[in-house]
């Protein structure tokens, strides 16, 4: 009988893309990662000409105005588990 009781991993938050210095984030990749938060599949891939790149601040906005320092910490997290 499986154990349900056991943590599941947190999923990773997706890296940035830099463009010209600043970073950009790919809504798609936003998006499969609100998704495994609250376990749902990923949504299928779209296509590359149709991607949207949303800059830090738009990303600070859609997770409540929070602060460079939060996003910081989730990119040096996703970092850090790529290294181990």
């Amino acid at each position: 009988m499986p154990n349900n009781n056991q943590a599941k991993p947190e999923p990773k938050f997706p890296r940035p893309v830099y463009f010209s210095r600043y970073r950009h984030w790919k809504l798609s990749e936003l998006v499969n990662y609100e998704r495994a938060l609250v376990g749902l599949p990923a949504a299928p891939p779209a296509p590359p000409e149709s991607e949207i790149f949303l800059t830090a601040a738009h990303v600070r906005a859609r997770y409540g105005g929070v602060s460079d320092m939060w996003l910081w910490r989730r990119v040096a997290e996703h970092s850090e588990q790529e290294a181990a």
